[in-house]
């Protein structure tokens, strides 16, 4: 996993990079609020480490997006040489 943050401070813009193995997925579930549902991906490289939050309907738009794309490939076919006399 890889993370690229851009944050402007004042008038000059600060580019940070990090990322690592994602080590644990945490899954905050509210029964009687489902808008506040959350995943958690907790990440750990050897120079950074952190967490990243998605709400459940960034989880919903990153599912429908894999799903379209996952469409485009559709067949898969591999041809083999055949080795003999010419």
């Amino acid at each position: 996993m890889e993370i690229k943050i851009k944050k402007i401070i004042g008038n000059r813009v600060i580019r940070l990079q990090g990322g690592g193995k994602i080590k644990e997925i945490l899954m905050n579930e509210d029964f009687l609020k489902e808008s506040q549902q959350k995943i958690n991906l907790c990440f750990r490289g050897t120079d950074s480490s952190g967490i990243a939050t998605l709400s459940k309907e960034e989880i919903d738009e990153l599912s429908k997006l894999l799903k379209s794309k996952k469409k485009i490939i559709k067949d898969v076919k591999v041809f083999k040489e055949k080795k003999g006399k010419t």
